[in-house]
């Protein structure tokens, strides 16, 4: 659902655990995560504060570029623990020490790529006016995504995160289409519409999965 506070149009998205956080924020989309349970009047009240107190952005930029979605971000350090997400093109994260160790990065990718992915998801949920119980990430080197075997949800390649974000949405709408069976008609309806160069990401799909007959 959207909610305009302030002039400001802000999208809340339910999500099964506790508190309210950052999904994406920059000049184009406001996007937050909020539990189901939050009164109408505190989450106002956080997204006023959050429009106002400028919080987010604080930090400065002395870490390295972290590449993400095909390409170099820049990384602006927050002062606090708190999940990485992007606002303005930058990649706001905490960072323990001078410089992210590998591991902190990979867990960022890993926050980045399920923020990423989790958003297109509820679009499609809307659109389909459908609810995938459960979106995970596991390394795969068969298929972007898989089915869950008793269809409690998707579990999406870990590596994606190295891959452009025109092709990671056309993987989510693929996998969306698979979750609910989507008639071929249907398929290549939206398809045609939605992702007019469906062709030559199909044709990368196939080269970094080793696919020939990827849908």
């Amino acid at each position: 659902m959207i909610w305009e506070v302030d002039g400001q149009k802000i999208k809340i998205i339910v999500k099964a655990t506790e508190g309210i956080e950052i999904h994406r924020w920059d000049s184009d989309h406001k996007e937050i995560l909020v539990s189901g349970n939050i009164s109408k009047d505190e989450l106002k009240w956080s997204i006023k504060n959050l429009l106002a107190t400028g919080a987010l952005v604080q930090g400065d930029f002395t870490v390295e570029p972290i590449g993400v979605f095909g390409r170099k971000w820049p990384v602006r350090r927050l002062l606090h623990p708190q999940q990485p997400f992007f606002y303005e093109n930058i990649i706001h994260c905490y960072v323990k020490g001078d410089k992210i160790s590998a591991k902190d990065q990979k867990e960022i990718e890993k926050q980045l790529l399920l923020q990423e992915i989790s958003r297109e998801v509820a679009k499609w949920e809307e659109y389909f006016r459908i609810m995938i119980p459960k979106i995970s990430l596991r390394k795969n080197t068969k298929k972007p995504f898989s089915i869950t075997s008793n269809k409690d949800g998707i579990l999406f390649d870990s590596t994606l995160c190295h891959q452009s974000i025109p092709l990671l949405h056309f993987c989510v709408f693929n996998a969306i289409a698979e979750y609910i069976s989507l008639s071929k008609d249907r398929y290549h309806e939206i398809l045609e519409k939605k992702y007019p160069t469906h062709s030559s990401l199909t044709r990368i799909i196939n080269y970094e999965y080793n696919e020939s007959n990827y849908n």
